[in-house]
């Protein structure tokens, strides 16, 4: 994909036929990979028809999308796949292709000549092995933060004999009781109160 690369005043055409021109590139660095995970700006248009832009319908955050094996002969993340951080690209296709590559159906007011055209501004590029890193670091940074909450919360309400189970539940036992302990698969009955 690094050959593909090249920014142009022209299009270009991907393997498969699509149409792409690179309008930027930018510091680039890590070409994404399968399973890879790309943070994106981009508006989708139909003709003179913006459809989808996400600096407006995504509350201006970028849109991530896992580079996956292309679902069609005519698939738009083959072009995408080729952009790496900071590039800005225009990506198109006919009708006819888009037809052939989407499970979308044409819609009424779509033109036969209309071209469907992406314009896209790629943010980051993830690999799969950084994002389970990150999502890792995120969760144990999580629970700590929740630990420290839930130990602030005990001192500051002076609560007693106070239990914790592997998984981080804390509880107390208010009083004793003298019946079976359930087991596995056993249905119980309980009173609670939810707060």
């Amino acid at each position: 994909n690094e050959k593909l690369r090249v920014k142009s005043d022209d299009f270009a055409k991907t393997k498969s036929g699509i149409e792409y021109k690179i309008i930027e590139l930018g510091k680039g660095g890590y070409a994404g990979k399968l399973g890879d995970i790309l943070e994106m700006n981009i508006e989708y248009a139909v003709g003179d028809s913006v459809v989808f832009s996400s600096l407006v319908n995504n509350n201006g955050l970028p849109v991530s999308q896992a580079i996956v094996m292309p679902q069609s002969s005519v698939d738009i993340m083959e072009a995408i796949a080729i952009l790496q951080e900071g590039d800005s690209a225009v990506i198109r296709l006919s009708m006819a292709d888009f037809l052939t590559g989407s499970q979308m159906q044409k819609q009424p007011w779509m033109k036969d000549t209309d071209m469907h055209e992406w314009r896209v501004k790629m943010v980051k590029v993830i690999s799969a092995d950084q994002k389970k890193a990150d999502e890792e670091k995120a969760k144990k940074d999580k629970t700590a933060q929740d630990a420290a909450t839930i130990q602030e919360y005990i001192k500051a309400n002076g609560i007693q004999n106070v239990k914790t189970t592997a998984s981080g539940l804390h509880y107390v036992i208010t009083q004793e009781g003298t019946g079976a302990m359930p087991t596995k698969g056993q249905n119980v009955s309980v009173n609670y109160t939810g707060k």
